[in-house]
């Protein structure tokens, strides 16, 4: 019954997603739908469906941690507080907040779990070449869609550097935590 209910959270979270970055607000979000942490955020449903038997999606969720993690008590705490001076909503301002809290809380609250009991992994293949290619993941997605990358459009600030530095030392702290 477990299992099930997983797998309809899965289903029901994946297709919010996708709804609420690619159609509700797309407009809203312009090239920050494609920011690295909502274009990785597809892995978590991911997760659920597959039941934690995918380490590559398991560990890009895990690698995301620290970046997700810092952007909580910085970017969503800033957007959080403009919510709150506002006296009504703004168009679209309630899907806006909705999309917020669901962008990194949650994905860091499972994370912190993971890491507390650990047992949601398969170790049957090695750690590194779940890491290599959960590394490898996050940077086709961060490189063909992110407009912070160093190499493309400088549309933000120069953030891309600290994502790409973020990876490997995520992979590395993991590795040694989960090993």
């Amino acid at each position: 019954m477990r299992y099930y209910l997983q797998v309809l959270l899965g289903i029901v979270w994946l297709v919010f997603r996708v709804w609420i970055t690619e159609f509700k607000l797309k407009e809203k979000l312009s090239y920050k739908r494609r920011f690295l942490s909502r274009t990785a955020l597809y892995a978590y449903p991911l997760v659920l469906l597959v039941d934690y038997h995918f380490n590559p999606f398991n560990f890009a969720i895990l690698l995301a941690f620290p970046v997700s993690f810092v952007s909580i008590f910085t970017f969503d705490v800033c957007f959080f507080l403009e919510i709150l001076k506002e006296k009504n909503l703004r168009k679209d301002g309630f899907w806006s907040l909705l999309e917020r809290l669901t962008l990194h809380i949650p994905p860091v609250i499972q994370t912190i779990v993971w890491i507390i009991n650990s047992r949601h992994f398969d170790y049957e293949f090695s750690l590194i070449f779940d890491f290599f290619i959960a590394g490898g993941i996050l940077y086709a997605l961060f490189f063909a869609f992110d407009a912070r990358n160093p190499f493309g459009e400088k549309k933000e600030p120069p953030y891309g550097w600290l994502v790409l530095i973020s990876i490997p030392i995520s992979a590395i702290g993991f590795g040694l935590i989960l090993n």
